[in-house]
């Protein structure tokens, strides 16, 4: 249900954006010198994708499950591992996530509203963090 209003949503706005006009500000060629863009994040995510195992071959656990407002999961995969974190709603959510270890791999914000154990999640922010690899020295 959750994604049906979302694409409603989204449909809407793309007729609201043709009737209004926005299309003149809002088009390929803008999101093309955007590196900001919507385009932009997608070819972020895509490459990703390619490059990153934990991404298409890893498995995943949902976190946060009786929070409607928030999709967030952990992927993992050998020793990669991933959380991604997506505020639904347009308010500010705070969520109990230690971040230490862990740096943005990707995100529609900038930075991480991050400290104490908590992270806050900006209205609509997706954000997704990659556990950072330590380096094993040898002797």
């Amino acid at each position: 249900a959750v994604v049906r209003q979302y694409q409603r949503r989204i449909f809407i706005l793309s007729a609201m954006d043709i009737h209004t006009g926005n299309y003149r500000k809002i088009n390929v060629q803008e999101e093309e010198k955007d590196q900001n863009s919507v385009r932009s994040f997608y070819k972020k995510l895509i490459s990703l994708r390619k490059e990153k195992k934990v991404i298409s071959d890893g498995k995943i656990e949902f976190l946060f499950r009786k929070r409607p407002e928030v999709l967030a999961y952990r992927r993992f995969y050998g020793n990669e591992e991933l959380i991604v974190l997506n505020n639904l709603t347009d308010q500010e959510y705070v969520l109990r996530v230690d971040t230490e270890g862990y740096r943005k791999l990707l995100g529609n914000y900038e930075g991480v509203k991050a400290g104490n154990g908590q992270l806050t999640l900006r209205p609509y922010e997706t954000t997704t963090l990659e556990k950072i690899q330590r380096q094993s020295t040898s002797f």
